[in-house]
């Protein structure tokens, strides 16, 4: 992670195309760990002025998105996880970003660790559900209700896995711009 994280932040201050980025980032941890490790990552390239965003998936969970009008899905975006293949496939999948939408990208450990006692739901639906269950809070204190009120942790169990949540949001400025929060 520490080297994803190096390799991540040295290239973005010359390379700005997300691909290309991710390319890099493949060639990296291919070469360097020769198949014995690969890593999963979601990315959102955001495009403040445009208002448009890319969503780049290297075989992580997909991140869901509130919509303005408080509508929770998942947003697909194929590919093979980083160091996994020398050759670099992804599907990067462009999407406008509008005022007042949410965007949640989270480890499988927070998913997963949600029981379905039907054993009918996969844990990512019981996770679109736990969110839409949750209060609108501004980002700042939104990702410590999701962990706080997680089940996992109300019942002080055990973590068997990561839990790591991030929150996006798109909020309207006084002077009518849009900017992510």
């Amino acid at each position: 992670m520490a080297m994803s994280k190096a390799v991540i932040t040295t290239l973005s201050e010359t390379i700005d195309d997300p691909y290309a980025l991710l390319e890099r980032l493949n060639r990296v941890i291919e070469s360097t760990m020769k198949k014995r490790l690969f890593m999963t990552l979601s990315m959102l390239w955001i495009d403040p002025v445009a208002h448009q965003l890319q969503l780049l998936n290297c075989g992580h969970p997909f991140p869901l998105r509130r919509s303005p009008e408080g509508k929770w899905e998942f947003m697909e975006a194929q590919g093979l996880p980083i160091g996994m293949k020398p050759s670099f496939r992804i599907t990067p999948v462009a999407l406008p970003m509008k005022s007042g939408e949410r965007w949640v990208l989270c480890t499988d450990g927070l998913a997963e660790s949600l029981d379905d006692e039907s054993h009918l739901k996969s844990g990512f639906d019981v996770f679109r559900e736990y969110l839409a269950s949750r209060p609108l809070l501004p980002v700042e204190d939104s990702c410590s209700d999701l962990l706080d009120n997680h089940l996992a942790f109300r019942e002080q169990r055990a973590q068997e896995d990561d839990f790591t949540v991030v929150v996006v949001e798109r909020i309207m400025t006084s002077g009518n711009e849009c900017s992510p929060s």
